[in-house]
């Protein structure tokens, strides 16, 4: 029996049952340390202990900024000084761990969500030299760290849902250049700007981000009526006095307000 072309295409396609069963699949994996190769450490509550995010570099490096992040970082050594083929780590400090596991969830379900539950990743002890497999073992036991794995207990780290927020996940993708993410954390962003938080929000994005800069500084020229009578004739933009950038960006509000008003 003869097919064409687009019958072909059309028996290839996957049906929302095979793409269902691939996250869970990819869902799965994302909660199997055993096999994982690669960890994100981060400190915990200001202390001196660390928890590692670890996922499998596989997985991560259809990303080519990740790809490239991989292929930078050197493998952790093992013991009597010699390194573990592929097994690599690097430490976080600028974001949180709970916008780490939503940009995880994001790389291999594509689920984008703003709630993060522990135990639905690999949430284990970073690698510490001399490194083994059983270094990572997942250490959660009733919601603290085992000792006997190697990290003093660490209240908190289980069971608890917690939640990060779409401007750290905005910047967390656009730092690592997860392009579909950032956008939409960059559209949730927009549409919960008001006169309130406009200020606070141009501040935060405009030095770094020039497409939110553009579009935030119309939001605030647009509205500087509002925000004026809202300030009850006080400056909108004297609490950020001290700021380097304010004056060039209050000049650059006054200019679109002037060229609206031309």
């Amino acid at each position: 029996m003869l097919t064409s072309k687009e019958d072909e295409e059309t028996s290839q396609k996957p049906t929302h049952g095979d793409v269902a069963a691939s996250k869970d699949i990819l869902s799965s994996l994302m909660r199997d340390i055993a096999t994982t190769n690669m960890a994100f450490t981060f400190d915990v509550n200001g202390s001196a202990h660390s928890v590692a995010l670890w996922v499998h570099q596989s997985v991560l490096s259809h990303q080519p900024y990740m790809a490239s992040l991989f292929s930078k970082l050197q493998d952790v050594e093992g013991s009597d000084d010699t390194s573990v083929s592929g097994v690599k780590s690097t430490h976080v400090s600028e974001y949180s761990l709970e916008s780490y596991c939503s940009l995880v969830r994001f790389l291999y379900t594509g689920v984008i969500d703003l709630e993060v539950n522990l135990e639905d990743f690999s949430i284990g002890c970073p690698p510490v030299k001399p490194f083994n497999a059983s270094c990572k073992k997942r250490p959660v036991v009733e919601g603290l760290f085992s000792p006997a794995v190697g990290t003093s207990c660490i209240k908190d780290m289980s069971g608890v849902k917690r939640r990060t927020d779409w401007r750290e996940l905005f910047q967390v993708a656009d730092c690592y250049d997860v392009r579909k993410l950032r956008e939409y954390c960059k559209s949730k962003i927009l549409a919960s700007i008001t006169t309130e938080n406009a200020l606070e929000t141009l501040f935060q994005f405009a030095f770094q981000y020039k497409d939110m800069k553009d579009v935030l500084l119309q939001h605030v020229a647009g509205h500087m009526d509002k925000m004026f009578v809202e300030a009850k004739g006080e400056d909108p933009f004297a609490g950020y006095k001290d700021h380097p950038e304010r004056h060039s960006l209050l000049i650059q509000v006054l200019q679109l307000k002037f060229k609206t008003m031309a």
